[in-house]
Parts: structure tokens; C-alpha cells; sequence
């Protein structure tokens, strides 16, 4: 087993560097299906030591074969073990053809299916699907996923618990709720966002021991963010705070003064130099009751904000800002600015609705969460949900910039550096942020991660490192805040381990 690689790929992708293997390895796909086998028994004797008991669900196609050694294994270690297929056995791909004969060799009895939940027994191993599910499940394999996840026994799955669509992580009808899932060779896309993030219980990633050089064969669909403490640089002794960027948040219209608070605070937190908040007059006391170290204006009119629109480096525009008359001129006189800025909530809507004439921009990052991501494309949320990679990839195409699409396995589309033979390059790309948890589903977490990325951007980071550290260093505070304080954070909770990670 190895640690999650950072490296992801579309189920198509993982199917040519399986072939790879083969050809270049001078094994067998059958070879390469017992050693997935094996690794899988292994981590379920880790996983459930005690386990004496196993019942296997086997499919049509090679993750039915890859069940079929796991339950030969376990017959032979003395484990009382019953298999179940819902495939004609006779119509067995090759691989899964021998492993099906070498199970039933070595002592197995293979049954076909019919739904019973008393038959299910001990630890359940998925071997129905795997990524080889294509629309919706088909009704015996959904009955007997709906069989499995109706008891409350643990479920490794293997490869992609069944029912899961391995590119974009959607649920296809029904999906097992597997307790542990083992990913061979590519760590699939999908496992780490949209509903896969339900399904997938725990983790866990196996290579296989190939080659480092098979996954040169083919370019990862998406990066996993992963970043070693601290993100920020020290600072040279005669430093001032004049160095550090001059931040202006236009935020906060009658009644939701508390976003554009906690975005400026969490700039301030995150070691932007000089931070203003522009908001309605009635906020400028409660901000600066809660930090006295905000330059705090109330502004009313657009002559109230040119002046310190001028006087700034970055904006922040959005959190709270709501969609009025004031909403509106607001954000009109932060585009015609043309500074580098982070748009986010009411911000984007307004986008979509009256702005979109001032897209696409380079210096700019989007922060929507899928129904505002649904807005800006003019499609449904489910639309936006069912392939947020695909969602992602259109916006950033549209809009520009950065993009971050907001949700359980956050995805950032744009420029980024990469090093390659030729030097460092910009080039498209997609990185997800496997970090994260339902404690963070409280109010203002928005606000928050848009005061990072503001002030990342303000220390001369650009948008794409700024983005996706941001995410990254939001996400990562908030799960160590989790383990801490529980299953519900308040979004300014998080700051105390923000600050070790910066």
C-alpha cells in the first residue's frame, strides 16, 4: 500500500497503463489480476483481523476476477467464504474466465444471486462493477447493491465501489457504501469528489509495484493539492507592512456585515500587509469591535469607493454584498478598476446576471459553489454536479482566471507552472483538494477561504498558486480543527490552525 499519490487519472487512462504493464512488464493481465487479488486480502485481514466470515460479489468483468482470487485466498486461509456472481460464468472475460476456474479449483462453490439479506455474511467484498459501470446500474445489480448497503456489515470495495462513476465520482443510479475501497495502479478522479466522497469510506491506494516509467505513458487528468508547511515565505527583518500587498474587501450590504468581516479578518490572518473593508456604513462599528487592526470605511455611494479602489492592489468583492442598486454599482466600479481580484457569493451572481460582458479575465479567481457554478453556465446544479471536472473546465474556458468550484472535493481549472524539459511553462490544468469535512458545511467558511486566497494574491503569489494554496490551507485547517473541536466548526474556529500552516 502507498500513500495517496498526487497523481490522478480518468478510468480510461488507468486502462491504458494496466495494458502498459502488460506490454512492458512481461506479465499477464491474469498475473496482474492475482497480485490486485492478493493485495486486496492482505488489506482486508489488516483492515478486519478478526474476520473469519466473507461473502465476495463477483460481475461480468475483471473486478468480478479480481473477487474471485480475493475469495480463493480467503478459502485457502480457512475463512468460511460464499461468492456470489450476477454474470453468466460462462461468459467470463479471459482474465476473469481463469480466475473464476482457479476459484472453483480450489474448493469454491460460486451462486448466483437472489436478493436475501440474511444471506449476507461477515466482511462484503464489491467485486460487482469496479470502473466499469456506464449509465445508469441495471436493476439485478442495483437490487443487490441496495441488499448490501441495507445491513450493516463493513464493505471493502475493490477498485471503485460499484455504482460509482470513476471519472466524475457521481452516483449512477445507486452506489455501494463501501467501509474501505483499495484503488489499483491510477488513483481514479472521481473517488475524491461529488458523491463519491459518501461512498468511498476510507482510501486506500495500491500500484501495483509498477514501473515509475508506465505513468509517464500517460499525462494525469487532474492533480491532488498537496503542500508541506509553511505556505508562506519568512520575512526579511526590515520588512513593513507596506510589502504585503494593499487589500480592499467590497463587501457586506444591509444585514450581512458579517461576510465581509470574516473575509477581511481572515486576510488579515493570512499576512496580507494593509487590509480596508468597504461596506455599508451601519457594519463599520462591529467590525471594528471584532478587529480593531481593519481600515474600515462605510461607503454608500461609488464616490465613496474610488478612492480606495485606487489606493489597492488586490480586491476582494462579494461576501454579503447582496444583489441591489448598491450591490451593483459596487461591483461595477470594482471591474472597471482592472486590479487582480477574488469574486465570490452575490459577486458572481451579479456576474452572471449583469457583467458577463467583462469576461474573460486573466486576473481574476471565481469562487463559486455549484449552484452559483450553475449560474454563471446557465445549466441546472445537477448539471454542474454531475461532471464538475467538465464544470470546472467550461467555466474556467468562459470566465477566465481561476476557478474554483467549491464542494466535497473542491476543483481548481487554470494556468499553472509546470516544470518540464524545456523549462517552466504555463499550462492548463485541474487540481483537486481531497482535504476537507462536513464540519466545514457551517456559514461564513466562504468568506473565510475568500479572505485567503485575497491575501495570497496579495503577497505576490499568482492567481493559480494563490487558488489553489488557499483551498488547500483552508481545507487542511479545517479538518485539524475537525479532530479537535468536532463535527461542527464555526467558519473563524479554524483560524488558530490557519496560522500554523501559513
Amino acid at each position: 500500500m502507498s500513500a495517496l499519490p498526487t497523481s490522478l487519472y480518468k478510468c480510461a487512462q488507468v486502462q491504458a497503463l494496466d495494458k502498459a504493464v502488460i506490454a512492458s512488464q512481461s506479465t499477464t493481465g491474469f498475473e496482474l489480476m492475482q497480485l490486485a487479488g492478493k493485495r486486496a486480502f492482505e488489506l482486508l485481514q489488516s483492515r478486519w483481523p478478526q474476520a473469519s466470515t466473507l461473502t465476495v460479489f463477483c460481475g461480468g468483468g475483471n473486478n468480478g476476477g479480481d473477487g474471485y482470487v480475493v475469495a480463493a485466498l480467503a478459502l485457502q486461509a480457512g475463512l468460511q467464504v460464499q461468492v456470489y456472481t450476477l454474470a453468466d460464468v460462462r461468459k467470463l472475460d479471459n482474465e476473469a474466465s481463469l480466475a473464476y476456474a482457479a476459484a472453483v479449483k480450489a474448493g469454491m462453490e460460486v451462486k448466483a444471486y437472489t436478493p436475501n439479506i440474511s444471506q449476507l455474511k461477515g466482511v462484503v467484498v464489491d467485486a460487482l462493477l469496479g470502473v466499469g459501470v456506464s449509465g445508469q446500474v441495471r436493476q439485478d445489480y442495483a437490487a443487490a447493491i441496495l441488499g448490501i448497503n441495507s445491513t450493516a456489515l463493513p464493505v471493502l470495495a475493490i477498485d471503485v465501489p460499484s455504482g460509482i462513476c470513476g471519472d466524475t465520482g457521481k452516483i449512477q443510479g445507486v452506489a455501494i457504501r463501501a467501509t474501505t475501497t483499495l484503488s489499483f495502479i491510477g488513483l481514479k478522479q472521481g473517488l475524491l469528489t461529488c458523491d463519491a466522497t459518501e461512498c468511498v469510506g476510507e482510501l486506500v491506494y495500491d500500484s501495483l509495484d509498477i514501473h515509475p516509467s508506465i505513468f509517464e505513458t500517460q499525462t494525469p487528468s487532474c492533480n491532488r493539492l498537496e503542500f508541506q508547511p509553511p505556505l508562506l515565505a519568512a520575512r526579511h527583518k526590515n520588512s513593513h507592512k507596506g510589502m504585503f500587498g494593499r487589500l480592499l474587501v467590497v463587501a457586506g450590504d444591509e444585514g450581512f456585515g458579517g461576510a465581509g468581516i470574516m473575509a477581511a479578518e481572515a486576510a488579515l490572518i493570512t499576512g496580507a500587509g494593509l487590509v480596508s473593508l468597504a461596506t455599508r456604513q451601519q457594519h463599520v462599528s462591529a467590525a471594528l469591535a471584532r478587529r480593531p487592526e481593519l481600515m474600515v470605511r462605510g461607503v454608500e455611494s461609488g464616490s465613496d469607493l474610488e478612492a480606495l479602489l485606487a489606493s489597492s492592489d488586490i480586491l476582494i468583492v462579494g461576501p454579503g454584498i447582496g444583489q441591489s442598486e448598491w450591490s451593483t454599482a459596487m461591483l461595477s466600479l470594482c471591474l472597471e478598476a482592472k486590479k487582480p481580484m477574488l469574486i465570490d457569493a452575490d459577486g458572481l451572481n451579479l456576474l452572471a446576471s449583469t457583467f458577463a460582458a467583462h469576461a474573460p479575465r486573466e486576473n481574476w479567481v471565481l469562487t463559486p459553489h455549484p449552484a452559483e457554478a450553475a449560474r454563471l453556465l446557465n445549466i441546472s446544479t445537477a448539471q454542474v454536479q454531475a461532471n464538475r471536472f467538465g464544470a470546472a473546465t467550461q467555466l474556467q474556458a468562459k470566465y477566465g482566471g481561476v476557478i474554483v468550484l467549491k464542494g466535497a472535493g473542491t476543483i481548481i481549472a487554470g494556468k499553472q507552472a509546470i516544470a518540464g524539459k524545456q523549462g517552466i511553462a504555463d499550462q492548463q490544468g485541474l487540481s483537486l483538494c481531497s482535504a476537507g469535512n462536513p464540519a466545514m458545511s457551517t456559514p461564513g467558511m466562504g468568506d473565510v477561504l475568500s479572505g485567503i486566497i485575497g491575501a495570497l494574491l496579495a503577497s505576490d503569489m499568482s492567481i493559480s498558486d494563490a487558488a489553489r494554496k488557499g483551498v488547500w490551507a483552508h481545507a487542511t485547517a479545517g479538518d485539524l480543527s475537525a479532530n479537535k473541536l468536532g463535527k461542527h466548526l464555526l467558519a473563524t474556529e479554524i483560524y488558530p490552525e490557519l496560522r500554523a500552516l501559513l
